[in-house]
Order: structure tokens, then sequence, then C-alpha cells
């Protein structure tokens, strides 16, 4: 990189990657289709297996019976979730309370009474031979049990499945270490309760080596750099289901997690001038999850149905962050960052439905939630004590909503989902922070979904969403990496945003799915760094901002000679955003939002061999993060994978992953100036740039 300005933007090559999507998504959506969808009538999904056994539509739902997925050999629902054409898994919003962060799957119609375990975990412990079908709901969904979303998919499991066991193994090399993986699960029925004990050992090891090159006007620096990182977790968890009555279901959930994250950096800096010196840098951090709930499911008159839901989760978080500096004379310097959090969250909801009016389901009720962080810190160099203000604090944080949602089917073609909710909430402070203040935000829904003849349907959808604040932002830290302060803000408000979205969607062929997304965003009180006098800075919200983008999605099968049973699926998303950069007062971007992504999968298999094999990619643009006295612009590089499996082994399915196949590059470039970026001169750049290699897994999963 010439000169000490900005890198250029690469927009033709954002453009000519969009339009390479664009073009391809057209081509393909214009193929032949084998069986056309129409409501009412069946959709023949695979070739050579009765259409009634496979798939169904019913104006915006699309069921899909076991045979469906059976060319795919799936050990458990979430393999089975993965097939569905046209739908991607969304494990959840990070919005406040249990309610407004509802994911896109419901088990029998409901969600999963938990919070911070993730959708894809819960399904991973249902074999597949416990799903009875699986109904893909496009458009408003007022009347299940899931926040307005534009697809959603039901599994409905056998009412009288056997005991079951899945289970996974694998092996994942990655940085010149072998780390073993795996998961049990077993489902079984004690009287008449039915319950799933699992349990689950994850470990993910990497090794990025590079340089980082100064640029300064004053003394120019080489950083021959070699850093490692390790993730590891246990965890547990029992489930429990119980028929209390034909009219009435208790449902339990118990989880116990355990983590722990270990990194280092082993940074040796040669300057133009002047001796050499090495940075030593590494954190550990272990981290102990515990989660219960229960939920009461129960009819309350011939019209009226209640559910009443108990959530209680507890965090502590136990880590230490140090930076040791040799210099070439002999002389060291040592930080030390220890730090404890404890947090908690309590949460009760009620809520009802009402379907006693013709063409309408009524939910409303009530939901509060009782939020505390409890964080202590103490901050050395070379054993002499540095105090940090807001290192050590509470933060409480106690809120209710009141909702009501109404699904109303307005003719055969058009179902309307409109409702409102009004959150009321009060945040203390208290240690090197007091502060205490109260909020109170209305948030309106509206979501309308028309199906068209010929398998199209239109979805509108506009909300209110407010943002779940991440209460670390109250606590101030260190920052070794940038040889900074993270101040925390008593301040902070949540962020609200106006979604506006529109989709249009077509199905064709035997899974073909096209569809086309735009998208604009209001936003107030944007979340990001304001500044702290001219030195420092911390999270807080910098005024309004704007977002508005458009998405194109594909799934289809390709059928040329000698590419049998091929299934596409490809992606492309491109967006743009403004807000007023409070250090400078000019328009830019949303920090850490990259304007292009795409992504392409390809997935062949062999029936009668019990085989299949795959590749995809996928690239965003570089992301930009702007601070008070530094401007910071990351690219991850593209990224190329493959897989082969094969289920020839009985009982059995093996699959070899490779990743990072391109060794990728991750690059970093992060100009800093004098002082505020609006008023000083550079001071100097850093430009990093790391490679972490290829890796392989070793996958052996199977269900029983």
């Amino acid at each position: 990189m010439s000169g000490l300005g900005p890198p250029r933007d690469n927009s033709h090559s954002c453009l000519a990657r969009l339009a390479w999507a664009l073009v391809a998504s057209a081509f393909l959506s214009r193929m032949p289709a084998q069986a056309q969808g129409v409501e009412g009538q069946v959709v023949n999904a695979s070739r050579g297996m009765s259409a009634e056994a496979l798939a169904r539509t019913e104006m915006a739902q699309v069921v899909y019976m076991p045979d469906f997925f059976a060319i795919y050999r799936p050990i458990n629902a979430l393999e089975m979730v993965s097939r569905l054409p046209g739908f991607q898994l969304d494990e959840g919003d990070n919005l406040r309370g249990f309610g407004a962060n509802a994911g896109n799957v419901l088990v029998n119609g409901e969600r999963p009474s938990a919070k911070s375990t993730e959708l894809s975990e819960f399904l991973r412990r249902i074999p597949s031979h416990r799903v009875q079908e699986i109904q893909l709901i496009r458009g408003a969904t007022g009347a299940l049990e899931a926040r307005v979303q534009g697809v959603v998919a039901n599994i409905v499991l056998l009412e009288a499945a056997p005991a079951g066991t899945s289970w996974q193994a694998s092996a994942d090399y990655d940085g010149g270490r072998v780390l073993p993986r795996g998961e049990l699960a077993y489902s079984g029925r004690m009287g008449s309760t039915e319950y799933t004990v699992a349990a689950e050992r994850f470990a993910v090891y990497s090794r990025n080596r590079g340089t980082e090159h100064l640029v300064s006007a004053i003394n120019p620096e080489r950083r021959e750099e070699t850093s490692t990182s390790e993730y590891a977790f246990w965890s547990a968890a029992f489930t429990t289901e119980t028929p209390l009555s034909r009219e009435r279901i208790l449902r339990s959930n118990f989880r116990i997690y355990d983590e722990k994250v270990e990194s280092d950096e082993d940074s040796y800096r040669t300057p133009e001038v002047g001796d050499p010196s090495r940075f030593i840098q590494d954190f550990d951090m272990d981290e102990i999850q515990l989660e219960a709930s229960t939920d009461l499911e129960t009819a309350l008159g011939q019209d009226l149905a209640g559910k009443f839901v108990a959530i209680f989760n507890y965090e502590f978080d136990d880590g230490v962050s140090r930076l040791r500096v040799e210099e070439a004379g002999g002389g060291a310097s040592e930080s030390i960052f220890d730090f404890e959090d404890e947090k908690g969250e309590s949460i009760a909801r009620a809520e009802l439905s009402w379907t006693r009016w013709q063409g309408h389901n009524i939910r409303f009720g009530a939901e509060g939630v009782w939020n505390t962080v409890d964080s202590e810190a103490v901050f050395t160099i070379d054993g002499q004590v540095v105090p940090i203000d807001g290192s050590d604090t509470r933060v409480t944080e106690f809120r209710y909503e009141l909702f009501a949602i109404d699904s109303w089917s307005l003719n055969p073609r058009t179902i309307v989902d409109f409702g409102f909710a009004i959150e009321e909430s009060t945040i203390r402070q208290s240690g090197d922070f007091s502060n205490r203040r109260s909020f109170t935000y209305p948030k309106p829904t509206l979501a309308v979904t028309h199906d068209v003849r010929g398998g199209g349907q239109f979805r509108l959808r506009f909300e209110r969403d407010v943002s779940q604040l991440d209460f670390s932002d109250f606590v101030s830290s260190t920052n070794f990496d940038d040889n900074d302060i993270d101040f925390g803000n008593p301040e902070l408000e949540p962020e609200q945003t106006w979604h506006l979205e529109s989709t249009y969607e077509y199905r064709f062929g035997e899974i073909g799915v096209f569809s086309m997304t735009a998208f604009y965003d209001w936003i107030d009180d944007v979340e990001d760094l304001i500044p702290i006098g001219d030195m420092f800075e911390s999270p807080g919200n910098i005024g309004d901002g704007r977002r508005w983008g458009g998405e194109v999605d594909l799934t289809a099968t390709l059928d040329f000679p000698g590419l049998d049973n091929v299934r596409v699926e490809a992606s492309a998303r491109i967006q743009d955003s403004s807000v007023t950069d409070p250090v400078t007062g000019d328009d830019r971007r949303l920090s850490n939002e990259p304007p292009w992504s795409y992504a392409f999968d390809l997935r062949q298999d062999f029936k009668r061999a019990g085989a299949a094999w795959g590749i995809s990619f996928s690239d965003s643009a570089r992301e930009d993060y702007f601070g008070l006295d530094e401007l910071v612009r990351t690219d991850v590089g593209m990224e190329l994978a493959a897989f082969v499996e094969t289920t020839r082994i009985p009982g059995m399915k093996a699959e070899l992953r490779l990743a990072n196949l391109l060794d990728k590059t991750f690059s970093r470039e992060r100009t800093v100036f004098l002082g505020s970026r609006s008023l000083t001169p550079v001071l100097f750049e850093e430009n990093r740039e790391t490679q972490a290699g290829a890796s392989l897994t070793l996958i052996l999963s199977g269900a029983f």
C-alpha cells in the first residue's frame, strides 16, 4: 500500500460479483420445470417417488414427508431442516427478552422454552426416524408460536415414536493438532413423560502466521507474528415433556455448559531504527452457564388456550489477559488485566390464544425480565495497580412488556398479521458509576402474505425492533491488541430499528425456489463508538442512521449429462447505509457491515452408491470500524470448502470435510491518527496479513 491515505474502495469488483450472481440466478431460474407446484395440489419434489409421500402445498404451506429427505440420508432433524428448499435456519435475533428472540423452527408448533440453547443444538438431539413431517410455512405466522418471520419450519414428531439414540464423533486437524469431538443424545419414555438426555464435547484449535508492517513517517517497523487459539466446551442437557391431561402439557429443560478459551500471540518487532523487541500476549477465560426453564400449555376454554413460561439463566466468567514486552537489552514489562463477571437473567411470560372470532387467531399476554451483571477487575503494570474507572460495577434491569397480535385470514390467499407491544424498562448501575434510567418503547408489527397462482408469493413486513443491550459495554476493560482502554458507558441506550421488507418468492420444478427481497431500515440511537474528550472513546449512541439493500436466493437442480441429482444453492446480498460520524461530522457507512456478500453451494447425491460430494464458496466485502483516533478495515478473504460422504457403512454416515482450501489471507489495515480523526494527521499505519492454512475434519454419525 502506498502513501498514508485510506485504500481505494473496490466498487467495480463488488458490482461485477453481484452481476455474476444475478446472471447465474436468472439462468438457473429459467431451467425447465419437472413438476409445477399449484396451491392445494402436490409438489413432486423427487423423481421416482410418490408425490403424495413427498410434499404437498396448501396455500402458504408446503409439507415435506420423510421420503423427500431419503436421498440425503439424514441422521437427525437438523440435517433434514438444512435440506429444505428455500429455507435457512435462523437461530434468533439479538433482541430483548424471550418473545422477540424466536428463531424460525418450531417443534410440534411450539418454540423450545430456552434462550441460551441454540435451535441447532435442539435439532441435533432429534433422530430423523422420530420426524413425521416438516411443514414449511411461508409468510405470516401469527397463528403459530413464532415472532413474525418470513419462512418458518414446523417439525411434527411421531406421537408414539420409539426410543432412540443419535450420536456424532469427529476429529478435526487444524494447525498441527488433532482435536476429538463428540455428541450423544438419547430420547425415551418413562410412563407418560418423554425425555431426552444429551451430552456434548467440542473443541477447535487454530494457528495463524503472518506479517504486519507499521508504516510511519518517524520509524517504520516490521512484525513477524504467530498466534494460536483454542476453544473448547462440554455441555449436558435434560429435557422432558409430560401430558398432565388431554388438554395440558408440561415441558422442562435443564442445561449446564462449561467453556474454556485460550489464545496467545507472539510478535517479534524490528524497527528501521533501534533494537528489536518482542510482544507476547495471552488470554485465558473460563465460562460456566446454567439454564433451567419450564412451560405449561393448557386449554382454558373451548376457544381459549394459554402458555406460561419461566426461564432462569446464570453465567460466570473468570479471565485474565496479559501482555509482556521484552526489549533486546534485557528489559521487560508486564501488564495484567484480571476480571470476573456474573450475569443473570430471569424471564416470566404468559400468553393466551383466542380463536372464537372467525378467521382470526389472537394472541395476547405479558412478559417480565430481570437482568443483572456484576463485574470486578484489577489492572496492574509491573505489579502496580492502575485504577480504571468503570471496571467494578453492577448493572440491573427490570423490564416488562404487554403485547397482542392478530393473525387474520383475510381470504383464502391472503393472511395479515398485525400486532402491538409496549415495553417499559428501568436500568440501574452502581459501583464506579451510579446511574438510573427508564425507557418506554412502543413496538408495532405488520406482516402480509399473498399467494399467487402458479407458485408465487408476495410477503411484506413492517415492524419495530429494540436491540438487546450488551451489558459488558457498561464495563471498562483493557485492549492490549491496540494498546488502549475500552471504557464503559453508563448512558448507553438500546438501538431501535423500524424495519420494512418486501419479498417475492417463486417455486418451480422439483425443488426450485427463487426469491428476491428488498429492505429499508430506519435506525434510532445507532450503537457505535463515541469520543470521550480528545483521547478516549466508549460504546455509545451516535444518532440516527439508515440501512437499505436487496438480496436474491436460489435453490435449483441441474440435470445435465453426468450431473444427475445435483442441487445448487446461491445467494447474493448488497446493501448500503448512512450515519453521521460523531468525530468528523461527515456521512459514512455503519461500522462492521460489509456492503456486499455472496455464497454458492453445490451438492451431488449418488442414491445407489449411498454417497455424495459437494463444494461451497463464499466471499464478502471488507468491513470498516471507526474509532476516535483510528480507522480499521478488515477483509476475511474468500472461503472455499469441499466434502465427501458415504452411508455404505451399516448404520453410520461418514463425512470428510476440507475447509479453507484457498488458504485465505485475513487482512487488517489500521490507520492511527495523532489525535481525533477530524483534526490531526496520520501517526502510523498497521497493515497485517495472516493465514491459517487448510483444515480437515472426519465426522462419523448415526442414529438407532
